[in-house]
């Protein structure tokens, strides 16, 4: 059963943030980059709301 296409487009999204934060070495940290990519979410989107 394939998913829908809005949850293959989500995916893709974690995969880039868990990649772009995992580090520029050899060995890819996927759980650190998740974890950093979590933490850069939040402030992010205190700012586009306008909270802080």
């Amino acid at each position: 059963m394939r998913s829908p296409p809005r949850n293959h487009e989500i995916m893709k999204n974690v995969y880039h943030r868990r990649v772009e934060h995992g580090g520029k070495s050899r060995h890819l940290e996927y759980v650190a980059g998740a974890s950093i990519a979590g933490f850069v979410k939040v402030p992010d989107a205190m700012l586009a709301s306008g909270t802080v």
